[in-house]
């Protein structure tokens, strides 16, 4: 008696009759769950809080409340995406007469973008509390190089807060703006003005030491 041939086709889930579906199911389920594929996870919150970042792609003022919500919240990284960036590292920024020689002490190099990055997250590694307050900017107006905007008399105020002790900044100054890249317009230069015995510029020099205790900047 010859035996019938076996058959080389696979048994799949639409030709199984009721027992074997049941089996793999089961296998199936069994295979899931030892993945975990089924296992409930906690949510897990994401770290650090979340830093509004609005993207400046109609006006240039927009830049200044995200300037003001990232300095207040000590956020270097959205700092960074509000200073212009064309490759080379440029920023402008112009001391008040009576800081001049100072300035150029410090940065006898020059200033550059990275400066202006460093500086400021020295500003910021502070323990004290940071409150930023700008003037109504004026209507931007167009600067000689091309491309460039800028907004005119700005008063700012930069007041650093450490228990019962408070130490104030505050001036006015011309703020440069350039537009490009995807996050639209952003600062390209600072003009300060002064104003006051403690400025902008002082701050910039005071660095860490932003409540002026004396202490290395």
């Amino acid at each position: 008696m010859r035996m019938a041939p076996l058959s080389r086709t696979l048994v799949g889930p639409d030709r199984a009759g009721p027992a074997i579906r049941a089996v793999l199911a089961l296998a199936a389920c069994t295979a899931l769950s030892a993945c975990g594929i089924f296992d409930t996870r906690t949510p897990e919150a994401p770290e650090g809080p979340i830093i509004e970042f609005i993207t400046p792609v109609d006006r240039e003022s927009i830049v200044l409340t995200n300037l003001e919500v990232t300095l207040e919240a000590k956020e270097i990284t959205n700092y960074e995406r509000s200073i212009y960036d064309d490759g080379t590292g440029e920023f402008y920024y112009l001391p008040p007469p009576a800081d001049e020689a100072d300035f150029l002490a410090n940065f006898p190099d020059g200033y550059d973008r990275a400066d202006e990055l460093n500086v400021v997250t020295a500003n910021l590694s502070t323990d004290a509390d940071l409150q930023v307050t700008w003037g109504t900017p004026s209507e931007p107006v167009p600067g000689e190089e091309e491309g460039v905007t800028i907004i005119r008399n700005l008063e700012y105020q930069f007041v650093f807060v450490s228990g019962e002790e408070a130490k104030i900044y505050s001036g006015t100054c011309n703020l440069f703006f350039k537009e490009g890249g995807t996050d639209g317009y952003a600062l390209s230069g600072i003009e300060d003005l002064g104003g006051s015995v403690d400025n902008w510029t002082r701050l910039r020099l005071n660095r860490s030491d932003v409540m002026g205790t004396g202490g290395s900047p």
